[in-house]
């Protein structure tokens, strides 16, 4: 069976604007998840730092507690990271940062040329970059958490 010449072309075109599509959307979803995660570790970290009496406890509780809040921070900075609007900062993404940069007749010309390749490779690596961070946040929080909780055992215990 032989290809029209055209239709290789339309394929490609398509598969593009649907690589787009759902960088797009795994983009909003990526934001989405860390603006959730990052609202909970901040709860949690009000919460730590309204409790009072500590220096009622014992150093070992302390200490493992701290270490549990500072895992909590460290995510905290994480989420906030994934959050920050990160595209302003990347010349790689031929998007609204760079057409603002561009008078009329330059902006035009530069329309005229399918940039929707290297549009969707440099989202492609915003995208991993952010849910690794995301995947670090949370992995730092489950630290955090389960050092708290030993923290709380502990001080039951001595």
């Amino acid at each position: 069976m032989t290809q029209e010449p055209g239709n290789s072309t339309d394929r490609t075109s398509k598969n593009l604007d649907e690589a787009l599509a759902t960088l797009m959307s795994e983009l909003f979803r990526a934001d989405a998840k860390a603006n959730t995660v990052l609202a909970l570790t901040s709860l949690g970290l009000a919460f730590l730092a309204t409790r009072g009496g500590y220096d009622a406890q014992p150093p070992a509780v302390l200490a493992v507690g701290g270490l549990g809040a500072a895992c909590l921070v460290i995510a905290t900075v994480l989420l906030v990271i994934t959050v920050r609007p990160v595209q302003i900062d990347n010349p790689e993404l031929e998007d609204w940062t760079r057409w603002a940069k561009l008078e009329p007749a330059a902006l035009s010309e530069h329309m005229r040329t399918d940039l929707r390749a290297k549009r969707v490779a440099a989202l492609a690596r915003l995208l991993r970059d952010k849910f690794r961070r995301l995947q670090h946040g949370i992995n730092f929080i489950l630290s955090g958490l389960l050092l708290l909780i030993s923290a709380a055992v502990l001080s039951l215990l001595i």
